[in-house]
């Protein structure tokens, strides 16, 4: 039971280790207070170019925080809400 304790330790250490280490091109991130992810395309002096989907912005990098990567299967857009869809020719009134 005792062993539990020192691997979690461990993990915490090396999660410790991951987050201080300096973002990297290549490394899955969002900006800090935003849900959307990207991928950081390379680094440059003060500035980071990322990519969300299609988009490219340059962003400073303390403005940026590591993230999960997104699941493949699922894209990258959440599904839309019943009041986010289009009124459709059915249900329009005449």
């Amino acid at each position: 039971m005792r062993k539990a304790q020192p691997d979690a330790l461990l993990q915490a250490a090396q999660e410790s280790e991951v987050r201080n280490r300096p973002l990297q091109p290549g490394e899955t991130v969002r900006i800090k207070g935003q849900t959307t992810v990207g991928t950081i395309e390379e680094i440059d002096g003060k500035n980071a170019i990322v990519t969300f989907g299609m988009m490219r912005t340059n962003v400073k990098p303390e403005r940026l925080e590591r993230a999960a990567a997104p699941d493949p299967r699922h894209g990258t857009r959440p599904p839309p809400s019943s009041a986010n869809r289009r009124k459709t020719a059915c249900t329009r009134k005449n």
